[in-house]
């Protein structure tokens, strides 16, 4: 080889060495913000920590004294009107869901069948939380519907 081939490969050499430093530059900066990314989303989907009441006290269930205190009154009344937990009533759940699969039985026409029953359950799809009907349908002479249950 002669030294004009030798330089221009060397040349060449040099300038991937360039655009590769460049890529791997701007790859590290892309992984950087991705890890930042994942640390938000997992900072802002972490629980917090369980508030614990420390009073293992006999007298901690028992209610309380009736007072005719002024802010004693305003505070059961606060108590009164928060919304209690517990299961939903079957009419409001309708309007929460975000989505509607239809349960059919193997091998049977879906013009045959009638509802059976249903289910309003809360699902992850794609990290979001949906509320999701299930509506199990069965042939109208069906007497065993224990298909919906697999």
């Amino acid at each position: 080889m002669d030294r004009n081939a030798i330089l221009r490969k060397l040349d060449r050499l040099e300038r991937r060495i360039e655009t590769l430093k460049s890529e791997n530059k701007t790859q590290r900066n892309e992984n950087a913000q991705l890890k930042e990314t994942i640390k938000q989303f997992a900072d802002a989907k972490a629980a917090g920590k369980p508030d614990f009441s420390l009073n293992y006290s006999s007298q901690r269930n028992e209610p309380p004294e009736k007072t005719k205190d002024k802010k004693q009154s305003e505070k059961n009344k606060k108590d009164k009107s928060r919304k209690k937990a517990g299961r939903k009533p079957g009419k409001i759940k309708p309007d929460q869901v975000g989505l509607i699969e239809k349960i059919f039985p193997e091998n049977v026409e879906p013009s045959r069948c009638v509802p059976r029953r249903e289910q309003f359950v809360w699902r992850l799809v794609d990290t979001k939380a949906i509320y999701v009907h299930y509506q199990v349908l069965a042939p109208t002479d069906a007497k065993d519907w224990a298909f919906a249950r697999k």
